[in-house]
């Protein structure tokens, strides 16, 4: 089988790790079935214009000019198609989608778009031009996004894209809920997936208790309340050091708010794939204070390192959390956010290294959940196949 994979962002040299969890799970795909597969990307994110961001959108409406159609082999069987296309806000002429030539992709036997938009609206299209089914992964909450909500209702942009679709995945029992509240759709439950071969344990040893969290500095990440957090964990004496690592518009108002623990944090930008998985590795609890996530990479990625951890509940996390993983915290609530922390730390040792990896293994692993999708492609790859 030949398969056209859609990623609604594509990582590019301003934002490397923009959509990278679409391209590993493209390889991932590859590496476990005898399919060919495409991946294709018109610049998702790399020739996007906004009025808000004049100069940067001059500087993406140079970089257009200059690029050009190119393929590259990832791997054996994943090839990328590279056809550089102009996009702006979805409200004005469908973000320039619509002029997107599909008759210049290759010929396959199946269309597996990420996000109902852009991606599961050009899935549509290409579709319809070659006759075959497509499939749509939703990842982004609150469903729908405030973009493509038109009064009460669906945005037909999006809506129409997701009834077309052979089967709809979700990768969390609450974003299902939320596609089925909006829109009477019915969903297939297939979580993200983690390498559990390259996000591996390693013993490490500290007098202090060590605390990760990785996040963009926004307020919807809950920056802040990890902060104030923080600092309710100090004034009650926990002897604690965190690696706190991301970027975003609220990072220097965060540093300012933290300056009377700065013995006491590590404050660092965006961290690689290595980078990551050392800092998982050297800590003994991952924090994720976030007040909206439709799943949660960084989660299982802990996990996948044996490591236990304290995130809000915020959605997708719902899921995640089980005795002995881990602890959930309300939304937006410092002290919870700290007494869950002063829990899980005082209880440790219940907190078993091969049991949390054990779990995240049957779970989240490539293997599985790769075999989840591979099973649906092929069950809508039959004649009359609707799911």
């Amino acid at each position: 089988m030949k398969i056209l994979i859609i990623p609604s962002w594509y990582p590019h040299p301003e934002n490397p790790l923009a959509g990278k969890f679409f391209v590993d799970q493209a390889i991932a795909l590859q590496k476990h079935s005898q399919h060919h597969y495409y991946l294709l990307n018109f610049g998702q994110n790399q020739y996007q214009l906004s009025m808000r961001r004049a100069h940067q959108s001059l500087r993406h409406l140079r970089n257009w000019r200059r690029a050009s159609n190119q393929t590259q082999m990832i791997t054996e069987r994943l090839q990328e198609i590279r056809i550089p296309h102009l996009s702006w806000t979805a409200h004005l002429l469908k973000g320039n989608l619509a002029a997107f030539d599909v008759s210049r992709l290759p010929k396959v036997d199946l269309v597996y778009a990420q996000v109902s938009f852009p991606g599961a609206y050009l899935a549509s299209r290409i579709a319809i031009d070659q006759g075959i089914p497509y499939v749509v992964a939703e990842h982004s909450g609150p469903f729908p996004l405030p973009d493509f909500c038109t009064g009460h209702a669906v945005s037909k942009l999006i809506l129409n894209s997701l009834k077309g679709a052979k089967a709809v995945i979700a990768v969390s029992t609450h974003l299902q809920k939320q596609i089925f509240d909006s829109t009477g759709i019915e969903t297939i439950l297939i979580p993200n997936m983690v390498d559990c071969e390259y996000f591996v344990t390693q013993d490490t040893h500290s007098d202090k208790l060590r605390l990760f969290s990785m996040t963009p500095f926004t307020r919807a990440k809950g920056v802040e309340d990890l902060a104030d957090a923080l600092q309710i964990l100090d004034s009650q004496g926990l002897d604690f050091h965190l690696h706190w690592a991301g970027e975003g518009p609220l990072k220097r108002r965060i540093m300012q708010r933290c300056l009377p623990l700065a013995h006491k944090i590590r404050f660092t930008n965006y961290l690689n794939r290595e980078q990551a998985r050392n800092a998982f590795r050297n800590c003994d609890i991952y924090v994720m204070p976030s007040r909206l996530e439709s799943f949660s990479m960084v989660l299982i990625e802990a996990m996948s390192c044996g490591k236990p951890f304290v995130a809000t509940d915020c959605g997708g996390p719902r899921d995640i959390a089980m005795d002995g993983l881990g602890l959930l915290a309300p939304v937006q609530d410092s002290g919870a956010l700290a007494r869950a922390i002063l829990n899980l730390a005082e209880n440790l040792k219940d907190y078993q290294t091969e049991v949390i990896r054990k779990h995240c293994r049957m779970k989240y692993s490539e293997e599985v959940v790769c075999q989840s999708l591979l099973d649906v492609f092929e069950r809508v790859s039959l004649p009359q196949a609707h799911y």
